[in-house]
């Protein structure tokens, strides 16, 4: 009987301390990334001076489904009975509205407690915004490409589209400390961060080093873009030297003669010479077995008395690149001079021939063309005045 007494009189003082905490705790707006950290102070639950004991007040604090509260939004500090809540995490907005509930119990009592809850939801304000940047971008660009970085990618707001998006961009060269917004190497938007890096300067090659800006309402953020430029064998500059004008004739034996190419550029070691050859009375590829390139730099022709005696015009150009090139004309005379050579004759002899005899050899000296190489003579011989022989004579024209 005594004992139902006590717990009576100790029911009695839960309800009375429930009574004095009714809104204790008012419901709370938290904002995304609030500053400063709300903290909450939860009211102390104590006896009055009464002469029964019924244990200590044990408290719990938890959701509305009896679990942990989630420790990315909430901290509970047992040493000062206080909870803060903080989250950078816009995501946590879709569990927002949350239920806080507070439940105090005697320790002798378990049955006899005291609750209360209040609700926490999560909100945006503009005010707490912030915004974000990357580590420092570091680009490797060649002159003549061309390379668009979007700086909006970037820079950006973090509780962006709820506070507006970034439209305000300054940009500096950190090495120069001039605008970058009309240089020899990018060309900037200040309104939409497009950042475009193209340039066909070589005067450029080497480290550059950007400060861009993103500012939205009284927030800003920088990204520092760092960009090392190089050159290939677009940049190579042909040094070429004029070709020879060249004479063959057909006649001279069958030979392969060379003619050398002796171009070059300022990035040689990287970018090769290649060459091409086009007959320009037709705009293709010369006959490949009279005209070919060789050894790289080297053009061979190929005379013999097959080839049709003319002025031949060979477009020769060599590459550094498919891009960089330049043309010469290589001017080739083929001839065919023997008709047209002067022949020195040869005394021969008056010779008797008695018809008894057996057969009778006459050989005479070759005659000497006034062209050294004309040397295939064919002769002719007649007869009283007629280019019939009689039986009795048999010539070879050629020896």
């Amino acid at each position: 009987m005594k004992l139902s007494i006590l717990k009576l009189q100790a029911l009695r003082l839960l309800k009375l301390l429930g009574r004095q905490l009714s809104f204790a705790v008012a419901d709370q707006a938290i904002y995304i990334n609030e500053d400063p950290v709300k903290r909450l102070s939860l009211p102390t639950i104590s006896y009055p001076t009464v002469s029964i004991s019924c244990g200590a007040i044990i408290q719990t604090v938890t959701d509305d489904q009896n679990n942990i509260l989630d420790p990315a939004i909430f901290t509970y500090y047992q040493s000062n009975n206080s909870i803060t809540i903080f989250t950078k995490d816009k995501t946590m907005m879709a569990v927002s509205p949350i239920t806080v509930k507070v439940e105090n119990h005697l320790q002798d009592y378990t049955a006899i407690m005291l609750s209360y809850s209040f609700i926490v939801t999560l909100q945006i304000d503009c005010q707490f915004d912030y915004l974000t940047s990357s580590a420092d971008i570091s680009i490797n660009y060649i002159v003549h490409d061309q390379q668009l970085l979007q700086l909006s990618n970037y820079i950006q707001s973090y509780l962006s589209p709820h506070c507006g998006t970034i439209s305000t961009y300054t940009c500096q060269n950190e090495i120069s400390l001039s605008d970058c917004q009309n240089n020899d190497l990018t060309i900037f938007n200040s309104i939409t961060g497009a950042f475009r890096i193209q340039t066909y300067n070589i005067n450029q090659v080497g480290t550059h080093q950007f400060l861009i800006t993103g500012q939205l309402n009284s927030k800003q953020a920088s990204q520092r873009v760092i960009i090392t430029v190089t050159k290939d064998c677009r940049c190579a500059v042909i040094t070429k030297s004029a070709l020879p004008t060249l004479s063959f004739d057909i006649n001279n034996g069958t030979k392969n003669y060379i003619a050398e190419i002796p171009w070059t550029n300022d990035m040689i070691a990287l970018c090769p010479m290649t060459y091409k050859l086009i007959d320009s009375a037709t705009n293709l590829a010369p006959i490949n077995t009279v005209f070919n390139i060789i050894d790289n730099n080297q053009i061979q022709i190929s005379v013999s008395s097959s080839i049709i005696p003319k002025q031949y015009s060979i477009i020769v150009t060599g590459f550094a690149h498919a891009s960089v090139s330049s043309s010469e004309t290589l001017s080739i005379t083929i001839t065919n001079l023997c008709p047209t050579s002067q022949i020195t004759t040869q005394p021969i002899q008056d010779q008797e021939y008695i018809t008894s005899d057996p057969i009778k050899s006459i050989q005479f000296d070759s005659w000497i063309s006034s062209i050294s190489y004309c040397t295939q003579l064919t002769y002719t011989v007649t007869f009283n005045g007629s280019s019939t022989t009689p039986n009795f004579i048999a010539f070879n024209q050629v020896t």
